[in-house]
Formats: structure tokens, C-alpha cells, sequence
């Protein structure tokens, strides 16, 4: 079959049917559409590519014809230089995403263990190209075109590179050293006294409290804590004691005469 095509196609494709060689051909039931595979020994440019497909599609009147090419017995080469097939790699995406050109154009190309790697200028070129798939876009063409098949990274490369590898240790640095003093700060120290309750009035009470259930006859000067109920002006002091007293002796069932001077018990002095 192969020759028979480049017989019927010498007088229009002429010297570029050497660089050809048929692949195969899928067509529908209907025998009115056909894919045509075609591997190629150089690169073609996208004027010849054009003249074959024309060349094909004037052979196959009638036939809606799509002709694809491939060139498996460059992927060796590929693998060695990138860079000689940079620029038709970088046009081959192009068709498919127009806005990754002039990202793919400064990007750093280069084969490291295994992997194609695209290194961007800068991490908003990186997210670009990582958003509109151009990583998956070049395996596609690495492995249906060239028989290459690695994985294609995306990255970011030279000073800018550098520039973010620093800011991400003063940041993890930044976050041990706030954690170390976290966790210090909420360590139980021995050492650190209790602070002295706030002082409303008179001096500081350093003496052990007791509660009032527990106050006697004999009890003598107490020490009650308690919960602050009010601020009073100091003139009204006398006065707002007996009134808490009298309530807290109403609460606790106990009856006081403030008529009857021999009632004893506990005494408060101002």
C-alpha cells in the first residue's frame, strides 16, 4: 500500500515522500470518514504538513480526511537535546492554550531524573501554565508523537526559585519558634507565685481564709473570702456590713438582736 500512495502522490508531494512512511488508517463503517497515520524522519514543517494533507485529500475525493503525523524515531534525540525541539514542542501546545506562548517561550526546558521539566521565571508563570494543563498537554505529544512517555513537571527555576526556598525557611523557622514559645508559655512553673487578690480597701490580708459555715463563738478575727457584691463610699461602710450580715444571718437561719448588747458571737471591726 505504501507504495502505491507514493506513486499516485510522486508528482504533487515529489522529495518530502521520503521522509514519509505509512502507519495506518481507521475508517468508519459508512467508508465516508478516515484517519491517516503518517511517521515521519524529520520534522515537518506546519507548509509541508499542509501540502500532504492536501495531497491526500485530492487522492481520497469524497473522504473526510484527517491525517496525522508522528515521529517515534526521534524520540532518542528528544530525550538527548530538548532544546532542538523546543520551539516545536512550545508550537504544538500553542494550538491547544495561545496564552501559555509566552511563558513556554522563557521557560527553562530540561530532562532531570526522567521527568520533562518546565522552569518558569516566576511562581505566577508556574500556576498559569500548572492551571491550563500545559504539564499534561506536552506528555500527550511526547508519547503520541515522539513514543516518549515521562511525566512532565511544572516548576519554578533560577533566582525566583531561590528567592522562594528562603521565604519558606524564615516562615517555618518563624512557626518553630512561635510554637517553642507557646509551649513555654503554657508550662506550669512552680516558681511563679500566686498573685495577691486586689485590694479595695485597708491593707493587703495575708492570713488563711476560712468560710462562714465554719465561724464560732470563739472563733476571735477571722479572715472571710468572698465575691466582691458592691462598692460603697467609705462613709457607708459600717452600714453596708450589717446589712450583708444580716442577710447572711437570714440565709443561715440564725436570729440576731442588735438591740441586746450581751448577744455574742463573732464581731466585725472596722
Amino acid at each position: 500500500m505504501e507504495e502505491a500512495w507514493k506513486t499516485a502522490l510522486s508528482d504533487k508531494l515529489g522529495a518530502l515522500l521520503d521522509a514519509l512512511f505509512f502507519d495506518k488508517a481507521q475508517v468508519n463503517r459508512a467508508g465516508d470518514k478516515m484517519n491517516l497515520f503518517l511517521h515521519a524522519d524529520r520534522l515537518l514543517t506546519d507548509q509541508e504538513c499542509d501540502k500532504v494533507r492536501g495531497a491526500f485529500r485530492g487522492f481520497f475525493r469524497g473522504v473526510s480526511l484527517n491525517v496525522r503525523f508522528s515521529y517515534p524515531a526521534l524520540g532518542p534525540e528528544l530525550c538527548g537535546d530538548i532544546g532542538a525541539y523546543r520551539a516545536y514542542l512550545t508550537r504544538r501546545v500553542g494550538k491547544e492554550s495561545p496564552g501559555s506562548l509566552p511563558a513556554l517561550e522563557h521557560a527553562l526546558w530540561q530532562f532531570e531524573d526522567g521527568a520533562l521539566v518546565l522552569g518558569f521565571q516566576d511562581e505566577v508563570n508556574a500556576s498559569f501554565a500548572r492551571q491550563r494543563g500545559v504539564d499534561k498537554m506536552l506528555a500527550d505529544v511526547l508519547k503520541d508523537e515522539f513514543a516518549v512517555t515521562c511525566p512532565v513537571r511544572v516548576a519554578v527555576s533560577g533566582d525566583e526559585k531561590e528567592r522562594l526556598r528562603q521565604i519558606a525557611e524564615r516562615q517555618a523557622e518563624s512557626d518553630r519558634r512561635l510554637s517553642e514559645m507557646v509551649a513555654k508559655a503554657n508550662q506550669p512553673s512552680k516558681d511563679v507565685k500566686k498573685a495577691p487578690p486586689k485590694v479595695l480597701y485597708g491593707r493587703t490580708i495575708a492570713d488563711k481564709e476560712i468560710e462562714i459555715r465554719e465561724l464560732t463563738e470563739d472563733a476571735g478575727r477571722v479572715i472571710v473570702k468572698g465575691e466582691v457584691i458592691k462598692t460603697v463610699p467609705e462613709s457607708q461602710i459600717v452600714e453596708t456590713l450589717i446589712e450583708e450580715a444580716m442577710r447572711l444571718a437570714e440565709e443561715m437561719g440564725v436570729e440576731i438582736d442588735l438591740d441586746d448588747d450581751t448577744t455574742t458571737g463573732p464581731t466585725v471591726t472596722v
